[in-house]
């Protein structure tokens, strides 16, 4: 039994996911990275137990979010089924579809943190000011994806930083929970992130409060990290890997000190923390030799 997929029901099938997904209240980026999979649905004709499983053997979306998606989405279809007009067919292959078995499809091997040669090199090949300055900050400190893209140019504290161009500039951020804390970077680099703003508004003075430093979405900064790394280094970069290569480097700078790291990391518990242990000595410091 299968669920028959066409371009037509594809579009009616995404515009139901979008209203189902709002009113459970998923946040945009959730929204983005469940469109970003469903367009990778496309290729295949139907939905079936054996198409599931050849979707998921793609690396690409061999992951949990995936699997989330793939949860979510079954689960619209079947409580829109009447809206649809799915038949009783297709609603009981939708029904029977096995998704715990799913797990047993090989995993994706753990994050790798990436060298200080391999970082220079995509930050070098990436294409516009905007991307490098983004990677740099999270290899400096450890921002999550949505962070730096949730950043404001009012966060930044730069009066203050302008007295002494030399000095860290301080910056204040929203992590998880809407948790504030507060991150430094050098001056060299905080140069950098001044002169690219003030390139792009041409003044500091009546910005709104609310403008974003880096305007671009999640799935867009994804997808052209993923083509630049590949380009340059052969393999998929994601933002997440940038932020496990800064906490991968704390581990070693630290020399192994898991208070410290989480607090660098603003890990809210140490059990999360604890997987930069796993990294061995040896492995750090061949990777950071030169930092």
């Amino acid at each position: 039994m299968v669920l028959k997929l066409s371009e037509e029901r594809l579009i009616l099938f995404k515009d139901t996911f979008n209203t189902y997904m709002l009113s459970k209240k998923y946040s945009d980026r959730t929204r983005e990275e469940y469109f970003y999979y469903l367009d990778k649905l496309k290729p295949f004709s139907e939905i079936s137990q054996g198409t599931i499983n050849l979707f998921l053997l793609d690396s690409s979306t061999n992951n949990n979010i995936c699997r989330s998606f793939l949860r979510a989405f079954i689960k619209c279809l079947i409580r829109t089924s009447d809206t649809l007009q799915l038949t009783h067919e297709e609603i009981e292959t939708l029904t029977k579809l096995d998704i715990e078995s799913l797990k047993n499809i090989p995993k994706k091997p753990e994050v790798q943190p990436l060298s200080e040669e391999q970082i220079q090199t995509l930050i070098d090949s990436y294409p516009k000011v905007g991307g490098k300055l983004m990677i740099e900050l999270v290899y400096k400190t450890g921002l999550r994806a949505k962070e730096i893209l949730d950043l404001k140019v009012s966060d930044f504290e730069w009066k203050s930083w302008l007295m002494n161009p030399a000095q860290q500039l301080k910056l204040n951020v929203r992590g998880k929970g809407d948790r504030v804390g507060i991150l430094w970077v050098n001056g060299e680099f905080a140069k950098r992130l001044y002169d690219r703003t003030l390139n792009l508004y041409g003044s500091f003075e009546n910005l709104p409060p609310e403008k974003l430093m880096f305007e671009i979405s999640y799935n867009a900064f994804w997808k052209k990290l993923r083509r630049v790394s590949q380009k340059c280094l052969g393999i998929n970069v994601h933002p997440h890997q940038l932020r496990h290569t800064f906490g991968t480097r704390m581990m070693y700078k630290s020399g192994g000190n898991i208070k410290q790291v989480q607090k660098a990391m603003r890990h809210s518990s140490i059990t999360t923390t604890q997987r930069y242990l796993h990294v061995s000595q040896e492995e750090m410091r061949a990777l950071f030799e030169k930092i």
